[in-house]
Order: C-alpha cells, then structure tokens, then sequence
C-alpha cells in the first residue's frame, strides 16, 4: 500500500529541515571564524593531549566559537589521529577547520635565528639557546649524541666545524638535537664535487675545511 502525497510531502519537508537544522548546527561553525581579529596568537598543543582537550583549549583561548563541533568534525575526518604537538600561530579570523588544517599539518610558529660566519660551537649553542629557548646544557648532549649517529670524524668537540653559518627558519619550539641537526645538514648538503675534490688535492679532510674557514673568518 502506498503512503498518500500529503505523508510523502511531509516526509520530505521534514528531512530538508533536518538538513537545514544540520547545516546549521554542524557545518557552518566550522566555516565561520570567531571574528575578524586577524592578530597572531602563540597556541600549544601539548604532546598527548586529546582533540576534545584541544578544543576546549581553543574556546577558552578565543580562538573557536563554543558551537563549532571541531572534536567531532576531526574524528569524522580521522584529524584527530594527525594532529601535530608543538606552538602555532594562529588567529580568530580563521575558521575551525583552517585551524585544524594547521594543525594537521604541523605548520608550527617559526623563528628566524642567524649564525653569522665564523662562530665557534659555543657561541652557536648560546645563539640557539636564547632564541629557541632551549636549555643551554642540553645542547652540548646533543650534540655528542648527533655526532655519534651521524659518524663523523672525531674532534675535540662534538660538531666543531659542521655547524653551518646560515639563516634558518625553526619551529619556535624546536628542541636541540632537532635545530644542530638542520645547521649540520646544510652544512653537509654543500659539500659539492668540485669543494670535496679541492679538499683531496689539498690532502685535506672535509672537517679540516671547515673548521679552517671557521678560524680565519673569526679572525
């Protein structure tokens, strides 16, 4: 037996409120920014934390809107497993899912720290130290741990003379092994053909470069 019109007409407009109820309950939050405030704020995600921790975090820090459903949106879209630790930075000019994006992404707050040619290690670690606000007695345990994984010649002391003098963009939250890493990989990757080959005729280490360069730009 089939429904009458009227019950199906009515079937019908109540599923088009349900999704305009929907809609409006679920999907424009996360569209809308809180306001226009497009200043920059400093936000952590903190290691361990729950994407429901996470958003309590960014309502009390007037980031979202109470409304906007970001826990349950993130775990519908499995963000939730993806969300990155770390210091961002972000604004009540961004929708939830702009910021969950950022989230996900790891698009972390960034610090410029330049290390201007011909400093030695200690003034590297102070440089890093101060900008990065790492603990200055960390670093050189990380570094002995990171020369030790990376084999490099043995020196008096660990990543003398492979700590490349160069600006670099680091997350704000960055640790030390992290930041030595990024200054002995660059300094690596410009070992070109034609500098290791001048080093060999010279009967001279890679090592030995360096840390020769260093000394005569820090005279």
């Amino acid at each position: 037996m089939s429904w009458p019109r009227w019950r199906w007409r009515g079937s019908a407009a109540l599923l088009l409120a349900l999704c305009i109820a929907l809609g409006v309950f679920f999907w424009l939050p996360l569209h809308r920014p809180l306001n226009d405030d497009a200043s920059p704020r400093a936000f952590r995600v903190a290691p361990g934390q729950s994407m429901r921790q996470i958003e309590r975090a960014l309502e009390e820090a007037e980031l979202i809107a109470p409304s906007a459903p970001l826990a349950l949106w993130a775990r519908l879209r499995g963000a939730d497993r993806r969300i990155q630790e770390g210091t961002y930075e972000l604004s009540s000019a961004l929708t939830p899912r702009e910021i969950l994006q950022r989230l996900v992404e790891g698009r972390r707050l960034l610090v410029t720290v330049t290390i201007p040619e011909g400093w030695r290690r200690a003034q590297i670690f102070a440089r890093l130290a101060a900008r990065l606000s790492i603990p200055r007695d960390s670093l050189p345990i990380a570094a002995a741990c990171l020369h030790r994984e990376l084999r490099l010649p043995e020196v008096p002391a660990a990543l003398e003379g492979y700590l490349f003098p160069e600006t670099y963009r680091f997350a704000q939250d960055a640790r030390a092994r992290e930041a030595l890493r990024v200054l002995v990989e660059e300094g690596l990757r410009r070992r070109t053909p034609r500098r290791l080959a001048r080093a060999e005729q010279m009967a001279w280490s890679w090592h030995a470069v360096l840390t020769l360069a260093s000394i005569v730009e820090a005279e």
